[in-house]
């Protein structure tokens, strides 16, 4: 609930978050009680939405949602958090396998095309969970910006 009470959520969105983590409780005490979060929120969607209209912005958040999905595993799970900010849960993944695959979603965005927008700016936050020592947040480096065009 630690990343919950800091995000600013609406108190049903907190809810929603507490109960998939306690769903995936029982496959995270699998891989040892590890897991990793990586939180991204795209910046700049209101200013799409204000330049191309609702529908492109809303097309664009699907368009990178669903290169989001088909890079995670089928363990893993796409949160969503509010209207521009997501979570993604990766179970038994540690640090750095979280910051790579972070890292690997944002190649990915950058290169996509997001005909007519010309830029699409995301932040990305990997925090790390160890049974033995708490959350690891941030990591060295951990918050990274891209600005995606």
């Amino acid at each position: 609930m630690l990343v919950a009470a800091e995000m600013h959520a609406e108190s049903d969105t907190r809810e929603r978050f507490a109960e998939i983590i306690m769903k995936a409780a029982p496959k995270i005490q699998g891989f040892g009680g590890q897991y990793s979060l990586i939180v991204y929120s795209i910046d700049n969607i209101e200013f799409i939405e204000e330049s191309f209209g609702r529908e492109d912005a809303s097309r664009v958040l699907g368009e990178i949602n669903g290169i989001i999905r088909q890079r995670i595993r089928e363990i893993d799970s796409l949160i969503s958090w509010d209207r521009t900010d997501f979570i993604i849960l990766a179970q038994g993944a540690d640090a750095a396998s979280a910051r790579a695959l972070a890292e690997r979603i944002r190649k990915e965005i950058e290169t996509h095309s997001f005909e007519p927008i010309i830029k699409v700016n995301l932040s990305f936050c990997v925090a790390s969970f160890r049974p033995e020592g708490g959350f690891s947040a941030p990591l060295s480096g951990g918050n990274f910006h891209g600005s995606l065009a």
